[in-house]
């Protein structure tokens, strides 16, 4: 499912993400990168979540962790960004945002998908 996850994530940015101009976003998304390894290393002992084994393609949970904070993070700071409107209609765009990367991260065959 990660992989699934991680492919959608870089078609969609290949699609609409503002791949020219990416210099722009270059601080936000190593800032985003930086919060999510110093995560990482702070409760290195104490996951907040553990990968079960039909959800990953990678051998350990470190492994993991590491794919999604290079390769999803990034496109997610990508795309969020390269499409923010400049209009009025900023708040309509995050819940349709965040609608969309909750269901990619989801699994929904879970009987809690709509947590």
């Amino acid at each position: 499912m990660q992989i699934l996850g991680l492919f959608t994530f870089i078609v969609a940015v290949w699609r609409w993400g503002d791949w020219r101009n990416w210099e722009k976003y270059q601080s936000t998304i190593l800032f985003k990168i930086t919060c999510a390894l110093l995560y990482e290393v702070l409760t290195y002992n104490y996951p907040l979540w553990e990968y079960s084994d039909f959800d990953t393609f990678l051998p350990t949970h470190t492994l993991n962790s590491l794919a999604i904070t290079f390769v999803g993070f990034t496109c997610t700071v990508l795309l969020f960004l390269s499409c923010y409107p400049e209009t009025k209609k900023k708040t309509n765009f995050l819940y349709y945002f965040l609608g969309i990367v909750k269901l990619s991260n989801r699994n929904i065959l879970s009987p809690n998908w709509f947590i």
